[in-house]
């Protein structure tokens, strides 16, 4: 009987033992599982973190160089700004004295037959500061400048009181109800728009 129970309780602690191997063996085998788990998982956070930092450092050379070019595109525009008005100042100042243009005249004339082109009415009044009326009167040797305006218009026209402020004409209805400003000055302020492109590709040495 005693040496039942010593075989029995060996038998039972060799048990115990193998089911501790086993046991401490799954344990070893999960902790290695979850370790290489952790690792992959380690290293995909890791990859991902870096794409996305690669990303973001991109991101923001792109948006300094746009910054940049941007920068520099608004610092161009206001310099080729600055010239342009420059230049626009600087006819404003020529058609202050037009009796320095060369045929200033025969210019006068086409003032007054223009702004009429624009008017259509039967009959207009010419108003002009007293340097354009002095170049309509060079312009009529015969005394029929008037008549031969009329009769190339044909709208009958006469001269009006002396325009008070800028250098052309103004073209008038005797009521004052139809009115065109072909002043030098107004002329030029129409055109600037159209103007600015022509004249910047002449100053930067292009054909315009």
């Amino acid at each position: 009987m005693k040496q039942d129970m010593e075989g029995l309780r060996q038998a039972i602690t060799r048990e115990a033992e193998r089911n501790v191997q086993r046991i401490a063996s799954e344990a070893q085998a999960r902790a290695e599982a979850i370790r290489s788990e952790a690792q992959a998982q380690a290293a995909e956070e890791a990859a991902r973190l870096l794409e996305a930092a690669r990303l973001k450092a991109s991101r923001i050379r792109q948006e300094t160089v746009g910054a940049a070019e941007l920068d520099a595109q608004a610092l161009k525009v206001r310099a080729r700004e600055s010239v342009l008005d420059l230049v626009f100042a600087r006819a404003a100042e020529v058609f202050e004295t037009p009796s320095g243009l060369p045929h200033y005249p025969t210019i006068a004339v086409d003032l007054v037959e223009d702004a009429i082109a624009h008017l259509r009415a039967p009959e207009l009044v010419i108003r002009a500061d007293p340097e354009t009326m002095a170049a309509l009167e060079s312009a009529d040797s015969d005394g029929k400048l008037l008549d031969r305006i009329s009769e190339r218009t044909g709208c009958q026209v006469v001269i009006g009181q002396p325009l008070l402020g800028g250098t052309g004409v103004v073209v008038e209805s005797p009521d004052g109800h139809l009115r065109y400003d072909n002043t030098l000055q107004s002329r030029l302020a129409r055109m600037r728009s159209a103007l600015r492109s022509p004249v910047y590709r002449i100053l930067v040495g292009e054909q315009p």
